[in-house]
């Protein structure tokens, strides 16, 4: 008999409602449309397989042209240039023999030669000839040090060295010119310049990185280079001093913006502070010269300090004198002389005494250290600073209290006094400091972030509709294909007549009289009995097969099979895969189960009654297909015995 497409669950586009076929089907051509538009796309980006293979991209005319000259002409290599003259093509198995040999003869170049420009020499070139090659070596090869920094498409350097002269009265300096062209892919940093001016300084005798000017291809001049030329301008060196100056205050006044946000805001969270410091340098430079002389101190026996000596002189003196008038006598030198003698015969008075003095003269010279210092005070000292502080603090319920052990909740005093404390208050300086709450405006940076997020979630919906789409197409297929051949097998066994397990053995083939579309016996209606069973008459077999087909239930989809006879249900698995048969077995009575499994053929009930233990479970879109196919055939035999 034939088969029909539902008779075996039909196909899954079938199962689905109309509404999701539909959207399956739209689905699955924009997805075949975008991989058609995708290959057509990528196919125009590719080169044309012509047999031939770029070698060189984006180069010169003039040096793609040279190359092809050299190539065609020295090797009889074929060449094609494209891409307007600036790519060099060549057949695929030259390709590799042709990139050999330009590399020997340093090809394609980038127009400028360095010092291999002496590899072939002259004997009768001039002293000027040498000269003007030996210039043309400096620049090629400081030109192709400077073209390898990151970000630097090409570079010319163009080295300027002034002839000596008799009567010049200061010579000229050596200046230096470098032209830069970027790469359209960035990576230049503009600390390369002042790196590019101190490298070719480095190569070139008596070049001062002053004298380098550095300019790029917009004209724009990223390092004056005429320091030494026409004298050092005044007004020039101040002005890049006032510049360097106002560079270093504002990185002094960022240190303290940025100490103070990143500390408040791990107390007050994110985007809830906003900082403002003002400092006012003091740049002057200051050398302190002191001298100091120290002396040298020592601990005594007793551990007292004494100076230490380094010479000691004591010198004493005696002198007596007597009164005037104290003797009688002449008058005379013996008698006025002091000590001296009255002349002989001449009393003296023993009432008059003589006065004696005594004198000591001591001189103590100590041991001291002489101390000089030099105090080079740098600039840059920070004189006086104000800070002004903007943060908001987390919403409070009114009389709600701090938590049971927890801190205290932040005040405007806290935050100040943390503040201080962080920028180093100083109040003799006059340092100022301000603090307010306030609460921040957010308007922009919500609508920016509900904008964000929206368009977050566009993004994944529109990747997960075609994931899907693309899982459903292939599922569709894989699933149209698996059920193709499944259908084509089970129209195979119903035309021959053979179950697939011989689910009734000893049935005759259905070309034989009997039930309708049933294997059974000439003339008998009813279905033959399993060997060693008594067989089921014609009568009960028609009334079971006329038994209602009760409506599937959420959990058991095969619950309509509970009333049917144990022969029929056999028949109805028969054309069925056995882990099929043994999952509907499984949703069925146990003891319905079991006669049925006593219908099947002996070899293999032992196995379904092994995977019956385990207790399998189909796939709910399985079970519903299946569970479809068993009513429409149950449905078809009941039609056909009435």
């Amino acid at each position: 008999m034939a088969v029909d497409d539902q008779a075996v669950g039909g196909g899954f586009l079938g199962n689905l409602p109309p509404n999701v076929r539909i959207g399956v089907l739209i689905g699955a051509a924009v997805l075949v449309v975008g991989l058609l538009a995708f290959l057509f796309m990528r196919g125009n980006g590719e080169e044309k397989d012509d047999g031939f293979r770029t070698i060189y991209r984006n180069l010169p005319m003039a040096e793609a042209g040279n190359a092809k000259d050299y190539l065609e002409t020295e090797y009889r290599i074929p060449v094609k240039l494209a891409d307007n003259g600036t790519s060099v093509r060549v057949p695929k198995d030259k390709a590799e023999d042709a990139l050999v040999k330009l590399a020997q003869k340093n090809m394609p170049g980038s127009g400028v030669v360095g010092y291999e420009i002496f590899d072939k020499q002259s004997f009768i070139s001039t002293d000027f000839e040498k000269r003007v090659a030996l210039q043309r070596a400096r620049d090629g090869h400081l030109s192709r040090l400077v073209g390898r920094f990151e970000g630097i498409k090409d570079a010319r350097v163009n080295i300027v060295v002034p002839e000596a002269s008799l009567f010049s009265e200061e010579q000229l300096p050596t200046t230096a010119s470098v032209l830069l062209e970027f790469d359209g892919a960035g990576g230049f940093k503009p600390e390369y310049v002042q790196a590019i001016t101190h490298l070719i300084a480095s190569a070139t005798p008596g070049l001062k990185p002053g004298n380098v000017t550095v300019v790029d291809n917009a004209g724009q001049v990223l390092a004056e280079g005429q320091e030494g030329l026409y004298g050092e301008d005044s007004g020039k060196k101040l002005n890049k001093q006032l510049q360097e100056q106002l560079r270093i205050k504002r990185q002094m006044e960022q240190q303290l913006e940025n100490k103070v946000i990143l500390m408040l805001e791990q107390v007050l969270g994110p985007g809830k502070v906003k900082a403002t410091a003002e400092v006012v340098p003091n740049f002057d430079r200051v050398q302190t010269r002191a001298r100091k002389h120290e002396p040298v101190v020592m601990k005594d026996a007793n551990g007292q300090d004494v100076l230490t000596k380094v010479a000691e002189r004591t010198v004493g003196e005696t002198s007596a004198t007597t009164p005037s008038g104290s003797t009688q006598g002449s008058a005379g030198s013996d008698g006025n002389r002091p000590g001296g003698t009255p002349a002989s015969g001449a009393p003296v008075n023993p009432e008059i005494k003589q006065d004696t003095t005594n004198r000591t003269n001591s001189q103590v010279s100590y041991n001291y250290n002489n101390i000089e210092e030099l105090l080079s005070k740098q600039s840059g000292e920070i004189l006086r600073k104000s800070i002004s502080v903007q943060f908001e603090l987390p919403v409070v319920a009114e009389g709600e209290e701090a938590a049971e052990g927890g801190p205290p909740p932040i005040t405007r005093e806290d935050v100040e006094e943390m503040v201080k404390k962080a920028v180093n208050y100083d109040e003799t300086a006059k340092d100022q400091i301000y603090v307010r709450q306030v609460k921040f405006d957010t308007t922009v940076y919500d609508k920016l972030k509900a904008e964000m997020e929206k368009a977050r979630e566009k993004t994944p919906m529109w990747v997960f509709i075609l994931i899907g789409l693309g899982g459903l197409v292939i599922g569709a297929g894989i699933g149209g294909a698996l059920l193709g051949k499944k259908k084509a097998a089970a129209a195979e066994q119903f035309a021959a007549g053979v179950p697939q397990y011989a689910a009734i053995p000893g049935a005759p083939p259905p070309g034989m009289p009997g039930m309708p579309g049933l294997p059974g016996a000439e003339g008998v209606p009813g279905l033959p009995a399993a060997p060693g069973m008594p067989p089921m008459p014609a009568q009960q077999a028609q009334e079971v097969s006329r038994a209602p087909i009760m409506p599937p239930t959420p959990d058991n989809p095969f619950g309509f099979l509970q009333g049917v006879t144990p022969q029929t249900v056999a028949q109805l698995l028969s054309t069925e895969r056995l882990p099929t048969l043994v999952a509907v077995l499984a949703q069925l009575d146990p003891g319905q189960a079991e006669d049925v499994i006593n219908l099947l053929n002996p070899e293999i009930q032992n196995e379904v009654r092994s995977r019956l233990s385990q207790n399998p479970v189909l796939p709910p879109m399985t079970q519903k297909m299946v569970s479809q196919s068993l009513k429409k055939r149950l449905a078809a035999m009941s039609s056909g015995v009435s």
